[in-house]
């Protein structure tokens, strides 16, 4: 099939949330139609807002048919202007979402010969809505300090708008499920292994108390009205009708735990090291 006309897809690889097992499939599967989105350097990458850089990604238009990665922006579209572009993402609560990070984090730490930190110091260390921001900062292209004038409600709006034109939404549970129908388009192999998954002796979501459990749910309200809405949504382009009630005007505390949050990863550097 001839590259005018072919779609190209172009997954956002959200950390955490099964991307490595989708990445890995398609660059074993098929590496010469497999590209990375590489990164962009420098404080005009946060300031710009765009995470790309499109010339280091060295992306053959004819060629391509997957981009993926944790840097990939939307203007990666550009490099394919006859080509359809069929966005995708894979998105996770913010309960699961935060211990997966957390006993990510601590498997790191050990590693390098580090201990681990309480549950409650690592989550201070966290920006708020991470999935939120991340998909703001790294697809949209939205940079410091323009995503600071967003509140709440502003930041749903925004994902809620750019999900809407995604090939594909859906929850990490469904990895399997979207790479076997992306597997069909590609014409490669279904078989999917499982990848970058955490084993041994983890901390689960069930073993965090309800009272904590809910607490990041809270701090983390937009990413749970986020996931709520569009984890069933997959290619249907329709997510759920929900009375979704978020603050407005708190620009103020994403500022302060940006500060905060600075402050904290510096001070769990210094607690690894003493443990």
């Amino acid at each position: 099939m001839s590259a005018s006309g072919r779609p190209v897809y172009l997954f956002c690889h959200v950390p955490k949330c099964a991307g490595t097992t989708v990445k890995n499939h398609v660059e074993d599967s098929a590496p010469e139609r497999a590209a990375r989105a590489k990164r962009r350097h420098g404080f005009l990458r946060d300031f710009g807002g765009d995470f790309t850089d499109l010339e280091r990604s060295n992306i053959d238009p004819e060629r391509v048919d997957f981009v993926g990665g944790h840097s990939l922006s939307g203007s990666v579209a550009s490099v394919f202007p006859d080509r359809p572009a069929r966005p995708c993402v894979l998105i996770r609560d913010p309960l699961s979402f935060v211990i997966s990070f957390y006993n990510h984090r601590n498997r790191g730490a050990a590693r390098a010969g580090r201990g681990p930190v309480p549950l409650e110091l690592y989550i201070k260390s966290l920006p708020k809505n991470p999935i939120c921001r991340f998909l703001m900062t790294r697809y949209l292209g939205t940079g410091y300090p323009k995503i600071l004038k967003y509140d709440s409600r502003q930041r749903f709006a925004a994902v809620d708008t750019m999900l809407a034109d995604f090939w594909f939404v859906g929850s990490w549970r469904h990895a399997t499920e979207f790479l076997t129908r992306l597997s069909a388009e590609l014409d490669i192999p279904d078989h999917v292994k499982v990848r970058n998954a955490a084993s041994g002796a983890v901390l689960k979501p069930s073993d965090v108390p309800e009272d904590l459990a809910t607490r990041i749910r809270t701090i983390n309200a937009v990413d749970q009205a986020l996931f709520d809405r569009w984890s069933e949504a997959k290619w249907s382009g329709e997510p759920r009708t929900l009375e979704i009630d978020l603050p407005a005007g708190d620009q103020a505390a994403y500022i302060g735990n940006e500060i905060s949050r600075q402050l904290m990863n510096r001070y769990i550097k210094m607690t690894r090291r003493s443990l």
